[in-house]
């Protein structure tokens, strides 16, 4: 089920549930936007953790042997204090939602798990999916758009002749 937010209409991809709140005060809800990309709607944890970084893996049980996923600006970077924001990250180059059975906020230093969500089986994460061209006034004219994720639209031989006023 693709869910969009009640504030803002904006769309947030496909829930894989709320993270478990074991340490730290950690919560949130994790989507999945693509293949690659997670969003984690009003993420909260208290920044307490010496070495905590945003952690996925492919063993049946969250643990050590996971992988590290930088942080929404793209540093690899402890994590700082979040207070019910959102955050989108990307999965590490070559790794999809498939190659990961979990994800969590993982302690390196203590090896503890603060919270973590599961990633089903066969989970059927959102594709790009194609719109109809855009056809207008001022010339306005495009082959089939493409929704490729939450942030992203190609229009592909967009035209448009610069005329109209503001």
């Amino acid at each position: 089920m693709a869910l969009t937010d009640g504030v803002n209409g904006a769309y947030l991809g496909k829930s894989l549930g709320k993270l478990s709140e074991y340490h730290h005060g950690l919560s949130g809800e994790v989507f999945a936007v693509d293949g690659r990309t997670l969003h984690i709607k009003d993420f909260t944890y208290d920044g307490q953790g010496p070495a905590a970084y945003f952690w996925a893996g492919s063993t049946k049980t969250v643990g050590n042997q996971g992988f590290r996923i930088r942080d929404e600006n793209g540093r690899p970077d402890v994590l700082r204090r979040y207070r019910k924001e959102s955050v989108t990250i990307t999965l590490p180059e070559g790794k999809t939602l498939r190659d990961i059975k979990w994800f969590s906020v993982w302690c390196e230093e203590f090896e503890v798990n603060f919270g973590d969500v599961k990633i089903p089986r066969n989970f059927d994460y959102p594709k790009p999916q194609k719109l109809a061209p855009l056809q207008g006034v001022h010339g306005i004219s495009s082959d089939n758009i493409v929704v490729v994720d939450a942030q992203t639209l190609l229009i592909p031989n967009l035209s448009y002749d610069g005329e109209a006023p503001g």
